[in-house]
């Protein structure tokens, strides 16, 4: 009650026309007859009275004007007692279910535990099924749990064919006359010693006829089926990939698919086409099926609690639930997770959408070298052009916020004039030196610039040329430490930062300091970059004044500063403003609340300082500048890795998880 004072519903929150109807009808019931004004105006035979033929843009209408009648009532003090008695009783009946549900639990089965969707999926998916809420896609937040729980279904439906097949004389008398006509044929075929004997193609559909699944046990709706060759042209990739015994290939031929980023790309292929041409009705997957997949379905499960379920995957995932065209509703099910848990992702607000900042140093310089290209072979250079127009003009970020647009105009000078120190651009625009080679790093950014740096000094020349003094060893360490602060950098966590309990490993588990001629260059082109971009501050803001407008907006609480007009004579009169207006240090990029508290101006000491520390309405992204740290601990994982080699000592040291050692050693060998 206290949120919807606060917040009131969520935005995205909508209630389809039977739930409008029964929530006014709830709220009626709890006002008797004496109903504010205006609130009788909203029982739906009044209000559809004089529209002959309702349309979704009506029924819509109706159901804004009826959330905000809720709302305000819920904040009034003479009526939130009819809204706390109409909330109450809306969901009595899913307490209710809770409950029921809670004290069903035997043998100390935990209804929210992780074997409980083991033994409860089937009843729920055959109940799905009964009330033609099929297809479905439960989502599960686990790989190895979405393949157990697809074999677990396997299984459960093999068995309850097995044995009513079993006790079915009449199946039995069938597979008896198969087997005996499978018998004498293979006798007839070994003794005319010929693969091709007459009748063979009859031998095999009758005993096929045998072997398929009995309908009962298996989720295909036969309307909707892909027939037997079909299937087999379907999975044949897959089949050639995963083998002829792959339970996985068994559960398709009962609509059963499973869909995570860890399968073959063949096997996640045939799932997705199945489940298109409605063969498969019951796909079991991760949150990554939710993002770009065509996969529309009746209903969506969400089997199991996790971390990873927030209330932006909840609505991404229950999107997929409601075809268009074929459903006119959509159904979400919770199935073992808490109503706590329930109720935090159906009224949380979803995060505002907007846009990444588009450019970067090393965009800007794969932009030229894309026009360069389009330029020699004279091919697409006038579609180059637009295309790089677009990205730095009126790009998604500057949605809302036009006077952005004139600030990446002035991002992008800035950057170029960048490049060109650098030497990876000439004055003319052509990529030079090293820009290739930065280019094809872009991934690792900005770690491709440090590089391009240090290589143009002869940094690894030098290390290199060791080899005729220094062992290879010694060689190989100092190359290993210069690449693992440039590259793969992980801050330490916690857990690395005690080192006492850390002792009886080999790992050195904090990176040792850069070679003093290394730890140079770097800082000197640090401080190149802080002079280039200083002077972009500082250029936009002063050509921008008047459109930054006054930064009088405290950072955190967003409480406004009013500012005082004074008569600038009687400031001129007072020789105390006087003196300290003639004191004064002058400033148009930094913040003023930062501003107050320093005599700096616009004088920044570092990078971290520019970007945080400017106008509000100057944007400056941290990590869209090629800049590297030199003076932060850094994990010493890759550097350890190469020393010792032991994925015990990666975990308990260095503080990698046991799932991210085999990734991290794939990355650096390869």
């Amino acid at each position: 009650m206290n949120t919807l004072k606060e917040h009131g519903l969520p935005s995205d929150m909508t209630l389809v026309p039977s739930q409008c109807v029964q929530l006014w009808n709830v709220m009626k019931k709890h006002m008797g007859n004496n109903s504010p004004d205006g609130f009788d105006k909203l029982d739906p035979d009044i209000y559809f009275r004089d529209i002959g033929y309702i349309v979704k843009d009506d029924a819509d209408r109706y159901e804004q004007e009826l959330k905000k009648v809720f709302i305000n009532y819920a904040r009034d003090d003479s009526t939130n007692k009819i809204i706390k008695s109409t909330i109450e009783e809306l969901g009595t009946e899913v307490k209710n279910r809770f409950v029921e549900l809670e004290s069903t639990a035997t043998d100390g089965l935990d209804v929210y535990g992780d074997k409980f969707p083991e033994v409860g999926i089937m009843p729920l998916l055959y109940e799905l099924s009964a009330q033609d809420k099929l297809p479905a896609i439960l989502f599960h937040f686990n790989r190895e749990g979405c393949v157990e729980l697809a074999l677990q279904i396997l299984k459960q439906l093999e068995l309850g064919e097995e044995k009513k097949r079993a006790n079915n004389p009449e199946y039995q008398n069938k597979k008896k006359d198969a087997t005996c006509q499978k018998e004498n044929h293979e006798k007839e075929t070994k003794r005319k010693r010929d693969l091709k004997t007459k009748g063979n193609t009859t031998q095999s559909e009758y005993y096929s006829e045998i072997e398929e699944h009995d309908p009962d046990f298996t989720f295909i709706n036969r309307k909707d089926q892909v027939t037997s060759e079909e299937f087999e042209k379907i999975i044949e990739s897959a089949r050639q990939k995963m083998g002829n015994n792959s339970e996985l290939l068994m559960a398709l031929e009962r609509g059963i698919g499973v869909h995570h980023s860890g399968l073959s790309k063949k096997y996640l292929s045939a799932v997705e086409i199945l489940f298109r041409r409605r063969h498969l009705r019951v796909v079991i997957a991760t949150g990554s099926l939710a993002l770009g997949i065509n996969m529309p379905c009746k209903t969506v499960v969400f089997v199991g609690d996790s971390n990873f379920l927030t209330a932006l995957q909840y609505r991404q995932m229950s999107g997929r639930s409601g075809r268009r065209g074929f459903d006119p509703i959509g159904h979400v099910i919770f199935f073992g997770i808490t109503l706590t848990k329930i109720k935090r992702l159906l009224m949380s607000e979803l995060p505002s959408l907007s846009g990444h900042f588009p450019l970067t140093t090393t965009l800007v310089l794969r932009s030229f070298n894309l026009l360069n290209q389009c330029k020699a072979k004279n091919e697409h250079y006038n579609y180059a052009k637009d295309i790089i127009k677009g990205l730095f003009g009126k790009s998604f970020f500057c949605l809302g916020k036009e006077y952005l647009s004139e600030q990446i105009k002035h991002h992008l000078r800035f950057s170029i004039e960048y490049l060109m120190r650098e030497n990876l651009l000439d004055q003319n625009g052509n990529v030079i030196n090293l820009s290739a080679m930065v280019s094809h790093l872009y991934y690792a950014e900005p770690s491709n610039f440090a590089f391009s740096v240090l290589f143009k000094h002869g940094v690894f020349h030098k290390i290199c040329s060791k080899l005729r003094t220094n062992s290879s060893q010694e060689v190989m360490d100092e190359l290993v430490l210069v690449l693992s602060y440039l590259f793969n950098r992980v801050r330490l966590r916690k857990i690395s930062r005690n080192l006492n309990t850390h002792s009886k490993y080999p790992s050195k588990v904090i990176l040792p300091p850069l070679p003093e001629d290394v730890n140079y260059i770097l800082k000197s082109h640090n401080e190149r970059v802080l002079n280039i971009y200083t002077d972009y501050v500082i250029t936009y803001a002063r050509n921008n004044n008047s459109k930054l407008g006054p930064d009088n907006i405290l950072p955190l609480s967003l409480i406004e500063i009013p500012f005082k007009s004074m008569d600038q004579a009687l400031l001129k009169e007072d020789p105390l403003i006087s003196k300290l207006e003639s004191m004064a240090i002058s400033f148009v990029a930094r913040s003023p609340f930062i501003a107050m508290c320093s005599s700096l101006g616009d004088v920044f000491v570092d990078l971290e300082d520019l970007t945080n520390h400017t106008h509000s309405e100057i944007f400056l992204d941290f990590h869209s500048i090629p800049f590297i740290k030199t003076d932060e601990n850094i994990n010493a994982y890759i550097y350890d890795f190469f020393s010792h080699g032991q994925e015990r000592a990666l975990v308990e040291a260095n503080g990698l998880r046991f799932g991210e050692v085999l990734q991290v050693c794939i990355i650096i060998l390869f």
